[in-house]
């Protein structure tokens, strides 16, 4: 465990602040300070929306679990006091409680899924497969749209302030990527 936090953890700590400021300043020098606030709203738009999607999502999970535990407990007592329940014969009392806490978990991973459902896509409709290969639209729609915003801040040095008029239209491409390139690290 500390060897994994030493080797892993500890180096994005200590380098990830320097990185993201030196990606700040570089493209603060390219796009302007109108560029850098663009990526960091979109950032912290992105972070509420996560946490207002994924927040309901825990909990729900923590709730289909305890209901699991509870559903496997009663299992373990029915099948190590069996005779006790069977000479007291308890066995419709016993099969209420499992029913009921059957249905139980049974309508805590209905309501969980229904509420994961919206939130993810898949390609092809095979609901077995559904919890194994599936992805969060919000996050892919992020990351897409992430993507599409680092060319969109291209608009700002070379449409609104100028900065590349007097650059020749092949040194201005790779300009370009280089900027997008910049803009895209700081995300």
């Amino acid at each position: 465990m500390c060897n994994q936090l030493a080797c892993n953890v500890l180096p994005n700590i200590l380098i990830g602040p320097f990185i993201v400021a030196w990606y700040t300043y570089k493209t603060a020098q390219t796009a302007g300070g109108m560029g850098v606030g663009i990526i960091y709203a979109y950032f912290v738009l992105g972070t509420i929306v996560n946490k207002i999607l994924i927040s309901p999502m825990v909990r729900w999970n923590g709730r289909v679990e305890k209901a699991e535990g509870d559903f496997r407990y009663k299992h373990v007592t029915l099948r190590n006091n069996a005779e006790s329940s069977a000479l007291y014969k308890a066995e419709s009392f016993e099969r209420f409680e499992s029913d009921r806490l059957f249905n139980i978990l049974w309508w805590r991973q209905f309501w969980y899924i229904c509420w994961k459902l919206p939130n993810m896509c898949k390609n092809d409709y095979d609901l077995n497969l559904l919890m194994k290969t599936h992805f969060l639209v919000w996050q892919k729609f992020y990351n897409y749209y992430g993507a599409c915003l680092s060319y969109a801040i291209q608009y700002i040095p070379i449409f609104i302030y100028h900065l590349y008029d007097d650059m020749p239209v092949y040194d201005l491409a790779g300009t370009i990527s280089q900027v997008t390139f910049l803009s895209s690290s700081i995300k």
